[in-house]
């Protein structure tokens, strides 16, 4: 359709099904006269808003007719949709359908948009009999649909057709492959998810059962025999999905960074960029490509679709940001010019242009920003890299961004756009370093303050916090070798002799309400070529801000919410589910349809009366959160929700809603625990809460296969001890008298 549309190919004229289609349609249409008793009128072609006022004049339809009804003395007009399905020309399989296909529901509720009717008949007509559906218009659905024809439309068949007429393309499909609309519709940040309802069994005389029906309608069933047969069905609304736009992130050794691709222009060039939440502008080198550069270089002389920003549109000219410079030498293309905090600078001119995403680069929080330009309502994005530097890893935007975990405030600043947070301190091994507050604190200027940028790798301390920081290490372990830029570094085989009992001192950024500790073996790594040296990878900063980088993030889920200035992360976080490799798979609750989390406002099933572990509302006061924390300092945390869970015992045994946490982070290393304490969330409750007994055997053969048997099933037999109940706690106390060694009572 997009070839035909930008003018490539001629028009689809018909197949052997169309052809079919319309020599049975007038036979179709007495059929329908006769059982419904409606008269039919037939329009001329329409086109979506008659008076073009929202430029929907490329939109139209032609209805098989528009019928009229009576409802409660009023009158009431839908349309009429005919088919004769065609079933491949075998007569023997034509029979009427017993539900509507998912393909023809866009059709439907485009004919009943554009012709602005509230309802339609679907007739279908076949030799051996015909059934007919009642469909509603659903303005949700239409507003997905509508939304991914525009997006079809202007941003793939209009740019397509004026390059295809400007120039002598002789291979469109390839040469124009950036503008060939994707299945997907990448722009397009949700879709209907069309599931099904389970249908009741209806008895009829002839076509006895109702397949699963989709969206709301009520259906119709007519056959030969039985011209007049109402079976209505519940209505069930549609769910709605989201698509994930999301980018692939790399690692490039030689220089430290993560890298990300994507293809720009018209025909495509691949390019690569750092992703970088310190960069105010996304920027590719267009000329002077030097010959030893890894990277290729875009030629915006080869691309059909690049456009120069003139500096008399000040709307993409914005000059109210300091890098945007305005006007040229010759008063035409707009400029920019980036410094960055290591002296590094970029300049050129701005300039529009198209881009699939396989990734992206500015990330900072301004309108250049590639999250503000693909949602601009709702730039947040998330970013998950995994110390295992051969990991693609996975950068999202948009509604589907990973906000989950500990919240941190994020600042704003007047003049610059940099994300800024909230630091009170700085911790070592737990005690908070004598560093005045105002080191941390942002300050109006944007000159002072805690900045946390995926584009710089170490984490860079202002200097009072760096010295401080450096001394207490110095008591701890002597005094530090200093090595090319890190000032703090010893000899692998220092640890350990000097702090027995923990190798590494451990250093944390203290915010309000948490401290997020280093991971050890980020903290502190051998450099190559340095004669076994392990140094700090935290450094002095040359200024006054302080900057967190990306290398002390790593396995770490980082969640961007610029409108809400939250700054959300979770350590030990499964990183595209290899940050941590077990041999249990994990728990993908977005592919399944059963899944469903637990809302705050459910008091029956967020129960925090009486169960320390049910949080309640997270910090958006919206889901119920679960947090558990063992005996070993080991704990996880996430949220609470309702699944189906199948057994093998009874044979496929299912339980439906059982209520479980999903965890978003755990320090267990697990992929999880099965609760069976007393209370009404374990297992055993859930599953028999009349008589949650329950009994297990676990063979000193490890490698043996065991046995839980629950309710009617458990195996009590056996010498019996007491157990008692604790009115806080639910665990299951035992009556203990005493301890024995060989015979002998202990003196406890």
């Amino acid at each position: 359709m997009w070839l035909e549309k930008i003018g490539a190919i001629e028009p689809f004229s018909g197949n052997l099904a169309t052809c079919y289609n319309n020599i049975n349609e007038e036979e179709a249409l007495e059929w329908y006269k006769i059982l419904t008793d409606k008269s039919v009128v037939f329009p001329k072609f329409q086109i979506l808003n008659k008076n073009n006022l929202n430029g929907d004049g490329w939109l139209g339809a032609s209805p098989d007719g528009v019928v009229e009804e009576n409802v409660y003395g009023l009158p009431s007009e839908g349309v009429l949709e005919i088919k004769c399905p065609f079933f491949d020309g075998d007569i023997n399989k034509a029979f009427p359908w017993k539900r509507i296909p998912l393909y023809c529901m866009p059709q439907a509720q485009g004919l009943m948009e554009i012709l602005d009717r509230d309802w339609m008949d679907l007739y279908v007509w076949t030799p051996n009999g015909s059934s007919l559906f009642r469909l509603y218009r659903d303005v949700e659905y239409w507003d997905a649909i509508k939304t991914a024809l525009d997006d079809f439309w202007w941003n793939h068949v209009q740019p397509a057709k004026e390059l295809y007429n400007k120039s002598k393309f002789t291979d469109p499909l390839t040469q124009l492959r950036l503008l060939k609309s994707d299945i997907a519709f990448s722009l397009i940040d949700h879709c209907y998810c069309l599931e099904p309802m389970m249908a009741r069994e209806v008895s009829l005389a002839s076509d006895g059962l109702i397949a699963p029906i989709y969206i709301s309608l009520s259906i119709i069933v007519h056959t030969l025999e039985n011209p007049s047969i109402n079976v209505p069905l519940m209505a069930r609304p549609l769910p709605v999905c989201h698509l994930v736009l999301e980018s692939e992130v790399y690692f490039q050794e030689d220089a430290g960074i993560h890298v990300m691709n994507m293809y720009m222009g018209v025909p495509q060039q691949l390019l690569y960029g750092i992703f970088d939440t310190g960069s105010a502008v996304t920027w590719f080198q267009c000329e002077k490509c030097a010959s030893e550069v890894k990277y290729p270089c875009f030629n915006k002389t080869k691309s059909f679709s690049y456009s120069t920003i003139r500096c008399d549109d000040k709307q993409k000219c914005n000059t109210k940001y300091g890098y945007i410079k305005g006007c040229d030498e010759l008063q035409s293309s707009c400029e920019f010019n980036l410094t960055y905090g290591d002296g590094s600078n970029a300049y050129g001119e701005m300039a529009t242009e198209y881009t699939t995403f396989d990734w992206s680069r500015g990330a900072s929080n301004n309108e250049y920003a590639i999250t503000k330009q693909l949602y601009p309502d709702e730039p947040k994005f998330s970013y998950c890299i995994s110390s295992d530097y051969d990991t693609i890893n996975l950068l999202i935007f948009g509604p589907k961004a990973n906000l989950k975990g500990q919240a941190i405030k994020m600042l704003k600043n007047a003049l610059y756009d940099f994300y800024y947070i909230d630091v009170l301190g700085i911790k070592l091994n737990g005690e908070r370093l004598a560093v005045t507050p105002s080191v941390f604190q942002m300050s109006d200027s944007g000159t002072r303050g805690f900045i946390i940028d995926s584009g710089t790798t170490l984490t860079f301390l202002a200097l009072d916090a760096f010295e401080a920081l450096k001394k207490k290490v110095e008591e701890l372990l002597g005094p530090p070798t200093k090595y090319m830029i890190f000032e703090v570094c010893y000899d692998s085989g220092t640890f350990g002799k000097w702090w027995p009992g923990k190798t590494r001192p451990i250093i944390g950024l203290e915010f309000e309400n948490s401290l997020f500790e280093f991971e050890e073996s980020l903290l502190w790594e051998n450099i190559p070529n340095s004669n076994d040296l392990e140094c700090l990878q935290i450094v002095r900063s040359d200024v006054l801000i302080s900057f967190l980088g990306s290398q002390l993030l790593l396995d770490v889920n980082v969640g961007h919410d610029p409108n809400n200035n939250l700054l959300k992360w979770l350590t030990w976080f499964q990183c595209n589910n290899l940050a941590y490799k077990s041999k249990f798979p994990w728990f993908n609750q977005t592919q399944s349809v059963t899944y469903s989390t637990i809302r705050c406002s459910n008091k029956q099933l967020c129960d925090t009366g009486a169960y320390g572990a049910i949080r309640g509302c997270d910090d958006l006061g919206d889901i119920c959160e679960f947090k558990v924390t063992y005996q070993d300092g080991t704990n996880a945390y996430g949220e609470m929700a309702t699944e189906d869970v199948t057994f093998d015992w009874p044979k496929d045994h299912v339980l439906v809603q059982y209520m479980f946490g999903c965890s978003w982070d755990n320090s267990i290393k697990l992929m999880g625990i099965i609760g069976a304490s007393n209370n009404k969330y374990s297992l055993p409750k859930q599953l028999y809460a009349d008589d949650p007994k329950f009994s297990y055997c676990i063979s000193s053969d490890l490698k043996a296969t065991n046995a839980v048997m629950f309710g009617p099933d458990a195996n009590l037999k056996g010498d019996v001890a007491n157990m008692f109940l604790n009115g806080y706690y639910d665990y299951y106390y035992i009556d203990v008298y005493g301890i024995k060694v060989n015979g002998e009572h202990l003196a406890v």
